[in-house]
């Protein structure tokens, strides 16, 4: 039972023992130096093993308790409990040790009392008061209690690709151990070559992540410690020093055993291509995205536009279906926002599983880490967004009432768009940063780093997004040893993009939307035309592939506000293959994804999947072609020297979704094709697989191809046999 009090009540708590009483302190908890007093007056008929303790709990709950150690006896009795940091507390119901971090998130604080014996007497607790307590010299700057993965014989062995780590613990533990300001820790690897990589350390709370029914339930198993995480990329020895600091005092440093790598020389990260930075690569070998666009669980704004179920926010279980379901359809990729209602590290601290300002959410952190591994082991990789637009965001999406950078939420900033100038909110954004390098920026399921989702949504405007774009993505590449690409987002089309900041150097590749509406025919484009558009509108600078960056289409299908069941088929079927015969760096990722999952969408996928195996767009010469065929059809090709990718669209399907009737479509590829043996394979666009192959011999001049009994979409395979590069 609970008993709240207000600050002029004595409480008078009538046992229910054997159950516990627990009565609410009526003052403040404050953050310092805690010792919690209250005169207890106990009636002749409590039973004699009658106990009391104080207890803590934080916003989330996490409760800890300092019992007293004799019972109570009847009378009056004035008690006092040490419940600061440097006092040892019992955790109940929850395996986090007390540490400065758990003393500084304190919320409410109280009484308990507990018998063995069914009691209903009187007990008075009054006279509350918080008194002062000294704190104690720091003591000696040391570390402690280093875990390395030691073999038998004492050796630190690695491969390459695999993660290597250790632990350890600070002694004095800072209050807030997500500071750099307060302590800050980096390993330094140096390879026997003389390469280095610098490792920052971070805090990390083991996190046990449980089925709940309808939820996850995040319980911490530990109080934290230190950690730092190094993926080698090279074989041999690596010298090992770790470098510490107090209070930005100068570093102490340790040489720890070093770390002996075997396996091949590996690089499995994401990179944009040196020769052709229009695409991808992973190791040397072209990499192109499939994927959706897993932006959080569940989609209120799908639910009620489409009318589907929503998916009960189960974290990891949920992610782990979506994940298995994405790569059995055959893609490779996905984006996730680390958006407040998702996974995000820092929010308001007195919202579930968040901390505030500074201070990084361990349940969410460790969801992050297992979607990370689940991603890596089926092959999967992470378009990851820091934030989202609605965090600072006054208007659209609003979200700034409730971000901890705002005033009134114990922050310092009265306006959003002061988050993109204002230096103290810059440092902070500086450690969140640090923070994810630090924990997640080895993990090669990392596709790239994107600073904002629709960037253009925010309350920033002009030349200060672009000077925060310049020094957010800066800061990042200079922390991330692994080189992960960055890059920033916005909505609309491939016309919103502020070609300022597409044209910075720090920003590696474009993610950009495409949604339309749906007018007559001749008002709009459809999804096939837009996303050609998207890389080859001839414009002055228009067609984003005049930047010679990678573009990634990671918001589609209908407008912004769904649409019509048929519409969002059309665009779902369609709209990867106008990517790949566009130039795009990847398929474009489908919004409305819940969708897709429940009603078992996922053919476009495994189609596009089967029909990009063993091809490689990247070519200086390589170049998307519109196709002049009737104009009933939208026909273009992917041309490279010697290869054709090519896909056709009935006009009518992909307006208005209505299927067409079987045509025979003609499709002109060129009027002067040198003359030499061709291949050629009709594929099915909607469920893969090759409808017909024919071997041919081209005389040289025009070539046209006749494809027989289309209905909506075919895709298509044209190469030459003696592997000459064509004239056309």
């Amino acid at each position: 039972m609970s008993l709240p009090l207000l600050a002029e009540e004595v409480a008078e708590a009538r046992l229910a023992s054997p159950l516990t009483t627990v009565i609410t302190s009526p003052l403040p908890t404050p953050r310092e130096g805690r010792v919690l007093a209250v005169s207890v007056t106990v009636s002749t008929d409590a039973p004699a093993d009658l106990g009391i303790g104080a207890w803590v709990n934080d916003h989330d709950g996490t409760w800890h308790q300092a019992l007293h150690p004799q019972p109570l006896r009847p009378g009056s009795q004035r008690l006092r409990f040490p419940l600061s940091a440097a006092n040892r507390l019992q955790a109940e119901g929850h395996g986090a040790t007390w540490t400065p971090l758990a003393a500084d998130l304190i919320h409410r604080a109280g009484i308990l009392l507990w018998s063995s014996q069914a009691s209903e007497a009187v007990v008075t607790i009054q006279d509350w008061a918080w008194e002062e307590t000294e704190v104690g010299p720091a003591g000696e700057q040391r570390l402690h209690d280093l875990r390395l993965p030691l073999d038998s014989q004492g050796h630190w062995a690695g491969s390459t690709g695999e993660r290597s780590s250790a632990s350890f613990l600070p002694q004095p533990l800072p209050v807030n151990p997500f500071d750099p300001d307060a302590f800050s820790a980096e390993a330094i690897f140096t390879h026997e070559s003389g390469a280095q990589q610098r490792v920052p350390a971070f805090w990390k709370q083991a996190m046990d992540l449980q089925e709940g029914g309808d939820r996850e339930i995040a319980q911490a198993s530990d109080g934290g410690r230190f950690h730092f995480r190094f993926r080698p990329r090279l074989p041999g020895t690596y010298q090992v020093e770790l470098r510490a600091s107090w209070a930005q005092a100068e570093a102490q440093r340790w040489q720890l055993t070093p770390l002996v790598v075997d396996g091949e020389p590996w690089d499995g990260y994401v990179r944009v291509d040196a020769d052709d930075p229009r695409f991808f690569q992973v190791d040397g070998s072209f990499f192109w995205p499939i994927g959706i666009n897993y932006h959080s669980i569940t989609d209120k704004r799908a639910v009620e536009r489409i009318g589907h179920p929503g998916t009960p926010m189960r974290g990891t279980l949920s992610y782990e279906a979506y994940l298995r379901r994405l790569a059995a359809a055959g893609g490779n990729a996905a984006e996730i926002w680390m958006s407040n209602w998702n996974l995000a590290l820092e929010w308001r601290g007195d919202w579930p599983g968040y901390l505030g300002l500074g201070r990084y959410g361990q349940a969410n952190a460790a969801r992050l880490d297992a979607v990370l591994d689940l991603a890596w082991e089926l092959g999967i990789r992470i378009n990851l967004v820091i934030n989202n637009h609605g965090q600072v965001s006054e208007r659209t999406n609003r979200e700034w009432d409730d971000n901890p950078y705002h005033v009134d939420n114990g922050g310092f900033l009265r306006n959003a768009a002061d988050y993109f100038t204002d230096p103290q909110a810059q440092r902070y954004q500086e450690r969140y940063r640090r923070y994810l390098v630090a924990r997640y920026a080895d993990h090669p399921a990392i596709l790239g780093w994107k600073l904002s989702s629709e960037i253009n949504l925010t309350a920033g405007r002009g030349h200060q997004l672009v000077g925060w774009h310049v020094s957010s993505a800066r800061h990042l590449r200079q922390l991330d040893g692994y080189g992960h690409p960055i890059t920033t987002h916005w909505s609309g089309s491939y016309t919103t993009p502020d070609r300022r900041i597409v044209s910075l150097p720090e920003i590696d590749y474009v993610c950009i939307n495409a949604y339309q509406g749906r007018g007559r025919r001749g008002n709009e484009h459809h999804i096939a035309q837009l996303l050609w558009l998207s890389t080859r509108d001839p414009g002055q600078g228009r067609g984003l592939h005049q930047f010679h960056k990678p573009v990634l289409v990671t918001e589609y299908g209908g407008s912004h506000l769904a649409g019509a069941r048929h519409h969002l088929l059309t665009d779902h079927r369609s709209g990867p293959w106008a990517s790949l015969v566009a130039g795009h760096a990847g398929s474009p990722m489908f919004w409305w994804f819940e969708w897709i999952d429940q009603y078992d969408l996922w053919a476009p996928y495994r189609a596009l999947s089967d029909f990009i195996a063993g091809e490689d767009l990247r070519h200086p010469a390589a170049r998307s072609v519109r196709l002049e065929s009737s104009d009933s059809w939208w026909a273009s090709a992917w041309v490279q020297p010697g290869r054709v990718l090519g896909y056709i669209a009935h006009e009518e399907w992909l307006y208005h979704g209505t299927s067409s009737e079987a045509e025979t479509v003609g499709i002109p590829i060129g009027e002067a094709v040198q003359a030499g043996p061709m291949e050629l394979e009709w594929w099915c666009a909607d469920g893969g697989g090759v409808l017909g192959r024919q071997s041919f011999q081209h005389p040289g001049g025009p070539l046209q191809l006749e494809a027989t009994a289309v209905r909506d979409h075919r895709a298509f395979k044209l190469w030459r046999r003696d592997g000459l590069a064509s004239s056309d």
